[in-house]
Formats: C-alpha cells, sequence, structure tokens
C-alpha cells in the first residue's frame, strides 16, 4: 500500500470538501442524523491534521 503524503493545501482543499459535504447532508437529513455525525467527525479529522501539520 502506498502512503501519500498530504500537503498544507491538499488539506485545505480536503476541509472545504468535507465542510461542503456537512453542510449538505444537515440540509438533507437535519442535525440528528447518523451521517451528520460521520461528516462532523470527518471534517473534525482533516481540521486536526491541518493544526498538527505547523
Amino acid at each position: 500500500m502506498k502512503t501519500k503524503t498530504m500537503t498544507r493545501e491538499n488539506l485545505l482543499e480536503n476541509i472545504e470538501v468535507a465542510r461542503q459535504e456537512l453542510i449538505e447532508v444537515v440540509n438533507q437529513f437535519g442535525m440528528n442524523h447518523e451521517i451528520v455525525l460521520i461528516s462532523s467527525e470527518k471534517l473534525d479529522r482533516l481540521i486536526s491534521l491541518f493544526q498538527r501539520s505547523f
């Protein structure tokens, strides 16, 4: 399995995509749906990775 190194720019792009996905699932399913929690956790992980990249 290849390991992909993410640059800060990649992380920022992925954070923006995850943010948009979260907005879409909240609009579609409301705040109390499992998919919203999954999307939120994904965004949290990406932000955490970005913060540790400095």
